[in-house]
């Protein structure tokens, strides 16, 4: 195995461990919206419950990809850590108006659920810039080289670099 794919499949491993951290959070915070904090009963619509956690992941999923949130090296951290927050807003709230809709005596308050994203949004502050810091220690930068035809291009680059 060349040091190119381990490096690739250690970046690839950070990224599952925080889709998979970000969705066992949710699986936690879910069960203690629906049961509180009692031990979980079987009651109607128990049979059901494993799979809210499961619609959330591929919605986590879908979003992460669309909004580009694992994108290690493209972006800054802030701009990672923002569409990592909206992946999992809109999962959440997909999430949550569908369980709304389908359960209508389900009708607790969602509070539960902001310390979720606040607890989300601290994750993936730590790990957006933790995992950038461990890409470009594994991944150094590829050196470009600027080809210029006259004198005036390449004073013209030098300004707009500063």
């Amino acid at each position: 195995m060349s040091s190119t794919n381990k490096n690739t499949f250690k970046i690839r491993a950070l990224k599952y461990l925080h889709a998979g951290i970000t969705v066992l959070l949710f699986a936690v915070f879910w069960y203690l919206y629906r049961y509180g904090f009692r031990i979980i009963q079987i009651t109607k619509g128990s049979r059901y419950d494993l799979f809210i956690p499961i619609i959330y992941a591929v919605l986590y999923i879908v979003l992460c990809r669309t909004y580009k949130a694992y994108l290690l090296g493209y972006y800054r951290v802030s701009i990672l850590c923002r569409a990592q927050f909206l992946s999992q807003f809109f999962s959440l709230l997909f999430v949550w108006i569908m369980v709304t809709i389908a359960w209508w005596n389900l009708r607790q308050s969602p509070a539960i659920f902001l310390v979720l994203l606040l607890l989300q949004a601290a994750l993936d502050i730590m790990w957006t810039w933790f995992a950038t810091k461990y890409f470009f220690k594994i991944t150094p930068p590829i050196k470009a080289a600027v080809l210029y035809i006259n004198e005036n291009d390449i004073q013209r680059l030098g300004r707009m670099n500063g």
